[in-house]
């Protein structure tokens, strides 16, 4: 007697790949609790930068992230300002908060000239980030610039504290102009602006050279 063949088991059709939801805007609780818990400023603009995105594309609670935002940009710089002078506390906030006004009427008129439909708050939003981010960096560099001007004095040799903190606090600018570069183009939900990036490139360059005539300005350089 000869054994019957099974037939070989068809394979089951793949299932089609799972599409990630998109991500969720802040809700205005958790923009509030950064005024409470400063540090959750972390998740809101470099941790959670797609939710983020979803405010700006969403046009959700943009009025309390300017307000945020802004008081962010403001808080988290003026340790690096104490550590480098403390009788000028306030000069690496107004080095950043500073320029961002200035640039801010041309970044809303490039808006316009690309045809994206983007209004005051959601520039005001996307400006802040660049100052918030570079704020956040200066913050976590300060302990550094302090250790050194204690252990290497005003001046050793060619390279000074003052070289180092110039370094750092480039570092942290251009930090802030890439997490602005992220938000705008790394995330479909800003497709709007995403096929005129070039024009936005040369906008952050005149960012960046603006925030090197402020620091001449204040007498960082």
């Amino acid at each position: 007697m000869t054994d019957t063949p099974v037939p070989a088991a068809e394979p089951s059709p793949s299932a089609p790949p799972r599409l990630s939801p998109p991500p969720e805007p802040f809700e205005r609780a958790e923009i509030d609790r950064a005024l409470v818990v400063p540090f959750h400023l972390l998740e809101v603009v470099l941790a959670g930068r797609a939710r983020l995105t979803a405010n700006v594309a969403q046009r959700r609670h943009l009025g309390r992230l300017v307000i945020v935002l802004l008081i962010g940009s403001i808080l988290f710089a003026i340790p690096y300002g104490l550590v480098r002078d403390s009788s000028r506390f306030l000069d690496v906030a107004t080095l950043f908060v500073g320029t961002m006004g200035i640039c801010l009427p041309s970044l809303i008129v490039f808006s316009a000239y690309l045809g994206a439909a983007i209004d005051f708050r959601q520039n005001f939003v996307l400006a802040l980030v660049i100052t918030t981010t570079a704020a956040l960096f200066s913050f976590g560099f300060f302990p550094i610039v302090w250790f050194l001007d204690q252990t290497m004095g005003a001046s050793n040799g060619k390279i000074t504290t003052g070289h180092l903190s110039i370094v750092l606090l480039t570092l942290s600018l251009l930090a802030g102009v890439a997490q602005q570069h992220r938000c705008l183009f790394a995330d479909k939900l800003m497709k709007d602006l995403q096929s005129n990036s070039v024009v936005l490139f040369v906008w952050q360059v005149l960012f960046v050279f603006m925030t090197y005539r402020m620091a001449q300005l204040l007498g960082i350089l």
